[in-house]
């Protein structure tokens, strides 16, 4: 074999030698980090409410409208292994007890990659608060949603249609059938 020969197979054992030790770097050193990334980028289900227009009656009065509603979720899977520092900031941000927080997250039991209801209907500033702290609130969103605004209260519901979530004593007649808040 000539010189050049054994310098091109020298290259190509060193270059399958630095991608065998890339290989077992990734494989084995970075698997706890790796592992903890492809977790937290698992698909989830976030239902996305389609905004709807505005219905006028002949006169020009809104009879039915959009209203943005804010509402404050915790998805467990992304919250840190010591949560105790994110409930404690969004407590301090909504004014509310920590240990209520942690109370309506502990009570729902949902599926990790489902957000957990904390706080419905917050005012925007409220909204914009945790928003800004986001960075070190992992694990909480705010998310707005378009709701239907009727302010006839009902009147000609028959038509426009009249959509709501249902009420706690409904709820309790229905649990057995499969509803859940």
């Amino acid at each position: 074999m000539t010189s050049r020969g054994q310098a091109f197979l020298i290259f190509f054992n060193m270059v399958f030698i630095l991608l065998g030790i890339r290989l077992f770097s990734l494989q084995v050193i970075d698997f706890p980090k790796y592992s903890k990334l492809s977790s937290d980028n698992a698909a989830r289900l976030t239902p996305i409410l389609a905004p709807r227009g505005i219905v006028f009656d002949r006169n020009g009065k809104v009879v039915l409208k959009n209203k943005p509603v804010f509402m404050v979720y915790i998805i467990p899977h992304l919250l840190p292994d010591n949560r105790d520092p994110v409930f404690a900031k969004l407590a301090g941000i909504m004014g509310v007890d920590r240990y209520e927080l942690e109370r309506r997250f502990a009570e729902r039991k949902r599926p990790i990659f489902e957000g957990i209801l904390i706080a419905r209907d917050i005012s925007t500033s409220l909204a914009t608060k945790i928003e800004e702290a986001q960075r070190s609130l992992p694990g909480v969103e705010v998310i707005c949603y378009p709701f239907r605004e009727y302010p006839y209260h009902g009147a000609a519901a028959h038509t426009l249609g009249y959509v709501r979530e249902i009420g706690v004593e409904e709820l309790a007649t229905l649990k057995d059938k499969g509803y859940r808040l």
